[in-house]
């Protein structure tokens, strides 16, 4: 834990918080400002700075024991969405061993990663810069969200994964839990190459809107190398088997009714046989898209996804390598032989603070699609013959 030697000024409102901030999550000055307010405001006894050195297991140990001393009713958790991921497994395995209070552990987010799809769909936002003035303006108005937010439920869902490898020929599991969505084709290739570049060069994403810079040249350069999956994928929502358009290059299975930072994959008001979704009615929506243009113009709410089905549960057989769930990439399937099997069950419920949603005004996904377009333009042209 980090020691601060300044004093609290205020010690919040009516509610009594506790925050856990990820220093690595977005932008690395975002998230040491944000560091230093949640100490100035709730006091630095109440701030944990989560994985500084050491083995995952011993930052999850040290963890329980902070939340066993202090059981927090409320939990600021700044970071991204595997971040919050990971503080509701340490929560659910306090409460499971009666280590903690059942109305204890309540889920504040703050989004400091670069998607943020939770924060986005429980109405916190998608995303918090440190821009002078704004930064102040923002920090102040999360915190009194926290203070006057409701308390909903939030679905989690279990991830099996069965692969063959040349020691494993009979299939090997493994098992991951996700919050929002888990992903297979080019989405999940975008991020998973991005992760990789920044685990080799964080000195090169310092803020948030630097990340997002990086994510935009990745998604342009994966203009030419993303491939159709929709015929290699056996998809089956409730046991039943769902057909996948062949020229589909994405295949979403989502919990939270934004996808990718912030766009609302699936059409909630059309007038069909599926539910309303919502994060806690114990169902996924499945929908696929047809490539980074087709994702970015639904970032930008000109269209949807393409909705193949909605249910309790999903299995999903493919040999697609690239996937990943809460921005997270699924490492076993890389080295896999042949076809992989992703099964989808509900796993829990977990606790957490929702306001109504804001409208955000995004020009960074604006500009990602002009230069999606103007590539698209340029490549057509480059292949076309000259007359």
């Amino acid at each position: 834990m980090t020691s601060l030697s300044h004093s609290p000024r205020t010690r919040g409102g009516a509610r009594t918080f506790f925050a856990l901030v990820n220093l690595r999550s977005g932008g690395r000055r975002s998230s040491e400002y944000v560091l230093h307010k949640l100490s100035d405001t709730l006091g630095a006894d109440r701030v944990w700075v989560l994985f500084e050195g050491g083995t995952a297991e011993r930052h999850r140990s040290q963890l329980e024991l902070f939340l066993r001393k202090q059981a927090p009713k409320y939990v600021i958790v700044a970071g991204g969405d595997g971040t919050i991921s990971f503080a509701m497994d340490v929560i659910k395995r306090l409460h499971d061993q009666n280590l903690l209070s059942p109305n204890r552990g309540v889920i504040a987010p703050f989004p400091l990663g670069t998607g943020n799809d939770f924060s986005f769909t429980l109405g916190f936002g998608s995303g918090f810069a440190r821009w002078i003035v704004l930064g102040e303006k923002r920090f102040q108005r999360l915190m009194r969200d926290y203070e006057t937010a409701t308390v909903t439920n939030v679905d989690r869902w279990s991830l099996h994964v069965t692969t063959t490898t040349a020691r494993h020929p009979s299939g090997l599991v493994h098992t991951h839990v996700f919050n929002n969505y888990f992903s297979i084709g080019f989405d999940a290739a975008v991020a998973n190459r991005l992760n990789r570049f920044r685990g080799r060069h964080p000195n090169l994403f310092t803020t948030r809107p630097v990340v997002k810079l990086w994510y935009a040249a990745f998604a342009v350069m994966a203009l030419f190398t993303e491939k159709k999956i929709g015929s290699s994928i056996l998809l089956e929502v409730d046991g039943r088997r769902v057909p996948v358009p062949a020229s589909a290059k994405s295949v979403a299975v989502c919990n939270m009714l934004t996808y990718a930072g912030g766009a609302v994959a699936w059409n909630g008001d059309a007038v069909d046989h599926y539910a309303k979704p919502s994060v806690w009615d114990g169902r996924v929506e499945i929908v696929c898209f047809y490539g980074i243009w087709h994702l970015a113009l639904v970032r930008l709410g000109w269209c949807y996804g393409k909705k193949l089905g909605q249910g309790t549960t999903a299995c999903i057989e493919t040999d697609c390598h690239s996937c990943q769930f809460d921005g997270e990439e699924v490492l076993n399937v890389a080295d896999s032989k042949g076809k992989s099997t992703f099964r989808i069950l509900h796993f829990s419920t977990s606790e957490c603070l929702t306001v109504p949603p804001r409208q955000e005004t995004n020009v960074f996904v604006l500009l990602l699609a002009l230069a999606a377009a103007v590539l698209a333009i340029v490549g057509i042209l480059y292949r076309s013959p000259v007359s």
